[in-house]
């Protein structure tokens, strides 16, 4: 199971997704960046070969020599707009400079919508948890979930406190009182899902 990172975003529908972005990034095509514009997004997550294949046939059928040429007489560089199961993803191509062509490393992604917010990976860890828990029922052996959490904002106190709860503050009303940090009730091992789950492994 891999959890992103959990950024909340009130425009949320208009920005590329990770898995999105990590699928043009595999396509191998040496002559070209792939820039995803504007993406509109459908009710279901697509395949990856769903991404890769119109890419891929798009992109053989470009020269950049043109491209770069179409560029320069101010035309701009090749668009394409891919619709499929509600998604619509308009792309561009920027040719690669004539000296880096061909390389074996090259990485297609040049770029695209930026997410961007406030984070929240508690809330996106418990999802994915309770999501993955509960596609199994009532399991009659140990059910120990593995987790790769691609956010770089992710820490153990942030696992922690999906798992045991949140922390908190205590500020009694007397004065004379230090508050007392405790931990919350709403922790992902209380839940009905959670109690179905013997362990969980961090990647």
């Amino acid at each position: 199971m891999v959890v992103f990172s959990g950024i909340k975003s009130s425009d949320s529908q208009n920005d590329a997704p990770g898995w999105l972005l990590d699928a043009i990034d595999k396509i191998e095509q040496p002559n070209f960046f792939v820039v995803p514009l504007e993406v509109e997004r459908g009710p279901e997550r697509l395949k990856a070969r769903e991404i890769t294949r119109p890419l891929e046939s798009w992109l053989s059928e470009l020269d950049p020599d043109q491209a770069e040429a179409d560029h320069t007489a101010g035309l701009g560089f090749p668009q394409m707009t891919f619709e499929r199961r509600g998604w619509t993803i308009a792309y561009e191509a920027w040719p690669v400079r004539p000296e880096a062509r061909g390389r074996e490393d090259h990485k297609v992604l040049g770029g695209g919508p930026i997410l961007s917010g406030w984070v929240d990976d508690i809330d996106q860890l418990q999802s994915k948890l309770k999501t993955k828990a509960g596609s199994y029922g009532r399991p009659s052996a140990p059910l120990v979930t593995a987790v790769l959490c691609a956010s770089s904002f992710m820490e153990d106190e942030d696992i922690a406190q999906a798992l045991f709860g949140r922390e908190a503050v205590l500020i009694p009303t007397c004065p004379t009182i230090e508050g007392q940090l405790v931990r919350q009730q709403n922790g992902f091992c209380m839940w009905r899902e959670g109690r179905r789950t013997s362990g969980c492994l961090r990647y």
